[in-house]
């Protein structure tokens, strides 16, 4: 099996992120979140976004960046034209 290289591991990790965020977002904007909703589903859920995360990091040190302006741009801009609605 080739190595990729950093870049297109982050691409890809960054990828698998947006997908998430895009499927996260697309529950509605009514939905309630609390920070215990994959205990019972996924307990590891944390730790593996955490993981996923600094190795991330370790290619694209501007990530975290990129996924808080995605948030904003994705998740925040349809909220907002929901509640305009």
């Amino acid at each position: 099996m080739a190595s990729s290289s950093p870049h297109h591991r982050a691409a890809v990790v960054a990828g698998v992120l947006l997908v998430v965020a895009a499927a996260l977002c697309s529950r509605g904007a009514m939905a309630q979140l609390t920070a215990d909703y994959y205990d019972c589903t996924c307990p590891d859920a944390y730790n593996i976004v955490k993981n996923v995360l600094i190795e991330a990091h370790k290619s694209d040190v501007r990530i975290y960046a990129s996924l808080t302006r995605l948030h904003f741009h994705d998740c925040f801009v349809q909220v907002t034209t929901i509640n305009k609605r």
